[in-house]
C-alpha cells in the first residue's frame, strides 16, 4: 500500500480518537436528541394500541430466530475484524477478540457521548498487549470501511431489483466497480494472500448484512408481512447510513419506514414495530458487553 495513502488514513483514525471529550459528549448528545425526535415524529403517526397489539401477538419462535440471525452476524463481524488484525499484525485468538467486540457493542449502545466501541478497541489493546494506536486504529477503519461498501452494493441489488431499469444495474455495476477500485487502489502492493484475505472479509460483510437484513425480515414475518421484503431490506440496509446522524440508528430507521410506506405500498405500522424490536435484541445481546468490561478479556489473555 502507498505509505501517504496509508499515513493520510491513519491521520483520520488518530484524530477521531484524540478528540476532545466535551466535542464527543456533545456529539453523542445532539444524536440522543435526534433520535428522540425522530422516534417521537414516527410514532406519535402511528396508532399506539395496535402497536403494542402487534408486539403481544408476535411468536416467542421468531424473537428466537431473529435473535440467532443478529448473533450469527455479530459473530462473522468479529470474524473480520480479526482478518484486520491479523493483516495488521494484531494477534487475537477468535474468543477473545469476540469478548471485545461485545464490550464495544456495549460502549457503543449504552454510553452515547462517551468513549466509542472502536476507541475502547485502541485503548484496551495499547493498554494491556502494547499494539500501537496507529496500528489497531488503521485495523479498525477498514473494518468499518469495507461493512459500508457491502451496504452500498447490497442496497443497489436491492434497487435493481424493485426498479428493474437499465438505471438500476448501471447503479449495481457502478457499486461493483467502486469496490474493485477500492481493491486496486490500497491493496495494488498487496501480495495475493493479502489480497485475498480483504475480499473474504467484502463476502463476510455481504453475509453479515444478509443475516441482519434476515433478522429484521424475520421480525417483520412475525407481525404479519408477507411481501415486499425486498423493499424491507433496502430501507432497513439504508437507515444503517442513517444512524452516523442518530443514535444507533434509533428514529432514523422508524421515520424512513414511515415516510416511505406509501412510495413502497409498505405497512408503516408492522415496519415501525419491527424497527423497535430489531433495537430492543441489539440492546440485550449489548448489554452483556457489561460483564466482560468489568472481567477485562484482554487482562486474562495476560494472566
Amino acid at each position: 500500500m502507498n505509505l501517504k495513502v496509508k499515513d493520510r488514513l491513519i491521520s483520520v483514525k488518530s484524530v477521531a480518537l484524540e478528540s476532545k471529550p466535551f466535542k464527543k459528549k456533545l456529539i453523542g448528545f445532539a444524536k440522543i436528541v435526534v433520535s428522540v425526535v425522530l422516534l417521537y415524529y414516527a410514532i406519535s403517526n402511528i396508532s399506539t394500541e395496535q402497536l403494542l397489539s402487534l408486539w403481544s401477538e408476535i411468536s416467542l419462535f421468531y424473537l428466537i430466530l431473529s435473535t440467532f440471525l443478529f448473533l450469527l452476524s455479530q459473530l462473522l463481524s468479529t470474524a473480520r475484524l480479526n482478518i484486520y488484525f491479523e493483516s495488521n499484525g494484531i494477534r487475537l485468538d477468535y474468543w477473545t477478540n469476540a469478548k471485545l467486540y461485545l464490550v464495544g457493542m456495549f460502549y457503543n449502545f449504552f454510553i452515547p457521548g462517551g468513549i466509542g466501541g472502536d476507541a475502547y478497541k485502541v485503548y484496551s489493546l495499547k493498554q494491556h498487549l502494547g499494539y500501537g494506536i496507529k496500528k489497531s486504529g488503521f485495523a479498525l477503519l477498514m473494518d468499518r470501511f469495507n461493512g459500508f461498501t457491502a451496504i452500498l452494493v447490497l442496497i443497489g441489488v436491492g434497487v435493481a431489483f424493485i426498479v428493474p431499469t437499465l438505471r438500476s444495474y448501471l447503479i449495481v455495476f457502478g457499486l461493483v466497480l467502486f469496490f474493485l477500485a477500492y481493491l486496486l487502489k490500497y491493496f495494488n502492493r498487496f501480495s495475493t494472500t493479502q489480497t485475498l484475505l480483504h475480499v473474504k472479509a467484502f463476502v463476510l460483510s455481504i453475509c453479515i448484512q444478509v443475516l441482519q437484513a434476515g433478522s429484521f425480515i424475520v421480525l417483520a414475518k412475525g407481525l404479519g408481512i408477507d411481501d415486499k421484503y425486498v423493499e424491507y431490506c433496502v430501507l432497513f440496509l439504508s437507515s444503517s447510513i442513517l444512524s452516523l446522524i442518530s443514535f444507533a440508528g434509533i428514529g432514523a430507521r422508524e421515520v424512513l419506514f414511515l415516510e416511505t410506506s406509501q412510495y413502497f405500498q409498505i405497512d408503516p405500522q408492522a415496519s415501525i414495530a419491527a424497527s423497535l424490536l430489531f433495537t430492543f435484541i441489539t440492546a440485550s445481546v449489548s448489554i452483556f458487553g457489561l460483564y466482560y468490561h468489568f472481567k477485562s478479556p484482554l487482562k486474562q489473555k495476560l494472566k
